[in-house]
């Protein structure tokens, strides 16, 4: 799967949602659009080299994992892509990884349907509330070990439904976030291999947010 795997870096070839520290970035572009003139002027080289991948993978439904460190502003590259994208009248839906709870993270995601002597209703997840358009997993990193089977049989287009149910497939495009190395997380059982290797076949890395308007 090598050879088909693309690593896009900023120095070589963007839902507002806050950075690691809980603020909004102060000098970045909440409402970034990539293809008025007057915000790529205002960017680094580097970063309007971003916005231009942005603006090529766009059109496409693949599956983007965006790297950098924390509080660089991939939320707002995630918001970028779906803004450039078909998509971009529908829905974007973010779920927090290392946010959400670990025993109720399937439900969150897949939903449930419903269940019980009351018929408590059916809880809709993440990838219903995206359908036509796009779903963001911040901090992917930490997905439940016990989950990424399921998303893994998503992103084949085999298991979109809500837990114990069966019913059409999903169409969403998934776009996913990391500020950590996902082959040491494998390396230390926290992840499947088979997973990353499948959301690294389009990676995107991007620039700390203090060189987004730096002029070198």
């Amino acid at each position: 799967m090598a050879n088909s795997r693309t690593k896009t870096d900023a120095r070589d070839g963007l839902d507002t949602y806050p950075t690691a520290n809980g603020r909004y970035p102060t000098r970045g572009p909440l409402e970034l659009d990539v293809s008025k003139r007057e915000t790529l002027a205002a960017l680094s080289p580097a970063m309007r080299e971003v916005a231009a991948t942005i603006a090529r993978l766009g059109p496409s439904r693949a599956t983007v994992l965006v790297a950098g460190e924390r509080g660089s502003g991939k939320s707002l590259v995630a918001r970028a892509i779906h803004a450039a994208s078909p998509r971009a009248t529908g829905p974007l839906v973010t779920l927090d990884c290392p946010g959400t709870p670990p025993d109720s993270f399937e439900e969150a995601l897949f939903g449930a349907p419903a269940f019980g002597p009351a018929n408590l209703p059916s809880m809709r997840g993440a990838l219903e509330a995206a359908e036509r358009g796009t779903l963001f997993l911040r901090e992917v990193g930490a997905l439940p070990l016990v989950v990424q089977p399921r998303l893994l049989r998503f992103l084949d287009d085999a298991e979109p439904t809500a837990l114990g149910t069966r019913g059409r497939r999903r169409d969403v495009r998934l776009v996913a976030s990391t500020s950590e190395d996902l082959a040491k997380a494998v390396a230390s059982g926290r992840f499947r291999n088979d997973l990353r290797e499948r959301l690294e076949l389009v990676v995107l890395c991007i620039p700390a947010l203090d060189l987004w308007f730096s002029a070198e």
